[in-house]
């Protein structure tokens, strides 16, 4: 492939637009589109099956898969409704009040029709009057037990707008709103219903676990006794698992979940794909996924230098094995190690991000990826600072260690998790108590540490948990792995304990399978 010729200037206008918005929610979509990299979880969503639950991290990109098939369902005269925490915070009011489960699907179940309905009639631009709230108010009261609750809405909401515009007419003009959703809906037999963001403010307490839960048992009864409406609802795995631990009644959705999981390989077709994108060069999906990593690295050229140097690690190291190692598997932690490198490109005047662009921004990346962890499953753990601070190696570990002192065998890391818990208490929310197989599993869980094995080829094979969620558990156990505290964590843990001042030369670059 002859390279194309790039004109670019890194300023904050370009960056933005060339590595992308953090957030797909904020992100402009005709930008989305051109970059979005579709994998088997946008397959899952956009299938015409009734429910399908997006699951992972922060960061993965379920708002990002929401919006691309919404805005398709758009594009294609699907009808279809974004739902959004505060279209719902009625509801939440009511179901403060309510402890019973049944009765907290039932308040659900009407909460949604009505919300439905609400947003038949907004979508056109009609008034909330008498008429129209006779609609809604049937919706909630009695549609949610119909199975034919979307065709009566329409029958309902017909000669309503038939007083404002001539509905028969298919030429008329869109004075009042998007009349046209009702003939829509009558034509595709469907509606989908988005629903994101919905663990905003999650605290993990019983009654946020209840209510949640009866959600999403709500969400199976509409979407199977409701002809033609399908839901999409995306949720923190952490949210999630302690939804699906905690209610017998979600042990029926496992065909619904979609896991939005990455492989580094993917996150490095989407960087690439975002670049040329940017300056209008179309790249095939397929073409770019199909090759090998050291073959891909070329294009980043001339934006990302192809070897990393100008530090003091990691020197003539392909950049690209430098970036895959640092990242969580999460495109969001792509896209912000690229914009702050290319900020410092930028107040050098360099066109190009290098490895000293690298290295200055490297302490400010990992200590945001800690406050991030932190953050993230503070819900769950409250006082998981204390426990992840003091995971990192103390001057015996680095003194004994040296290159490994962030490796633990499965016996070195629980003894390792046993003396931390001597300092510091372990109790997760709902006081629920634990041993050091507890904590080190939810090490593993939430991606602090990963699996790491070394082949016989001499190759090393590294494990996330979303690879293999059985490892560590007391059932199962280790399976031969070793764990590694992941290297987004670890300038964090040198500047809190100030206790290893060259933790970069920890972090193994070559002979790894999907470079992490």
């Amino acid at each position: 492939m002859q390279k194309p010729k790039f004109d670019y200037k890194f300023n904050d206008e370009t960056i933005a637009a060339l590595f992308g918005h953090e957030a797909a929610d904020r992100e402009d979509v005709n930008r989305l589109k051109q970059y979005y990299f579709k994998k088997s979880d946008y397959e899952s969503v956009t299938s015409n099956l009734p429910l399908k639950i997006v699951i992972g991290f922060k960061g993965v990109g379920k708002s990002a898969v929401l919006k691309i098939a919404y805005q398709e369902d758009i594009a294609n005269s699907i009808p279809c409704i974004w739902i959004r925490p505060d279209d719902i915070s009625e509801i939440y009011s009511d179901l403060t009040k309510e402890s019973n489960d049944l009765r907290l699907i039932t308040l659900w179940k009407k909460g949604i029709s009505r919300v439905i309905a609400m947003h038949l009639v907004e979508s056109m631009y009609l008034s909330v009057n008498e008429e129209s709230d006779i609609a809604v108010s049937w919706a909630e009261q009695h549609g949610y037990k119909s199975r034919d609750l979307l065709s009566q809405l329409v029958q309902r909401l017909k000669p309503i707008i038939s007083k404002k515009v001539d509905i028969e007419r298919p030429n008329v003009s869109n004075t009042f709103g998007e009349h046209h959703l009702l003939d829509r809906l009558v034509q595709k037999k469907k509606i989908r219903i988005y629903i994101d963001d919905l663990d905003r403010g999650w605290k993990a307490s019983k009654e946020d676990i209840t209510r949640l839960a009866a959600l999403i048992n709500a969400l199976g009864d509409l979407t199977t006794d409701v002809e033609g409406l399908q839901v999409r609802l995306a949720l923190r795995g952490d949210v999630y698992s302690l939804v699906r631990g905690a209610s017998e009644f979600t042990d029926k959705f496992e065909s619904s979940e979609v896991w939005c999981n990455w492989t580094n390989h993917e996150i490095l077709v989407a960087l690439i794909k975002r670049i040329y994108t940017y300056f209008n060069i179309d790249l095939p999906d397929d073409e770019i996924l199909s090759k090998k990593q050291h073959e891909l690295n070329r294009y980043l050229d001339p934006i990302f230098a192809t070897k990393y140097l100008g530090s003091r690690a990691w020197e003539n190291a392909p950049m690209y094995r430098v970036i895959m190692s640092l990242i969580r598997r999460r495109p969001r932690d792509m896209v912000k190690l690229s914009t702050n490198a290319a900020k410092k490109a930028n107040e050098e005047k360099s066109k190009t991000i290098t490895g000293k662009h690298m290295s200055q921004v490297l302490e400010h990346y990992s200590n945001q990826r800690m406050k991030d962890i932190i953050i993230e499953f503070q819900s769950e753990l409250p006082n998981i600072s204390d426990l992840l601070y003091n995971m990192g190696p103390t001057s015996k570990e680095i003194h004994e260690k040296r290159k490994d002192r962030y490796l633990y065998t499965t016996e070195q890391l629980y003894k390792k998790v046993s003396n931390v818990m001597m300092n510091v208490p372990i109790r997760f929310t709902n006081n629920v108590g634990a041993d050091f197989h507890d904590v080190s599993y939810f090490l593993f869980k939430i991606g602090f540490i990963t699996a790491t094995k070394k082949l016989a080829n001499g190759f090393v094979e590294r494990k996330f948990y979303e690879d293999k969620p059985q490892l560590l558990s007391k059932s199962v156990g280790d399976e031969g792995y070793s764990w590694e505290i992941h290297p987004a964590y670890r300038s964090a843990l040198f500047k809190r304990t100030n206790a290893d001042e060259k933790w970069e030369e920890s972090i193994n670059l070559e002979n790894v399978i999907d470079e992490f």
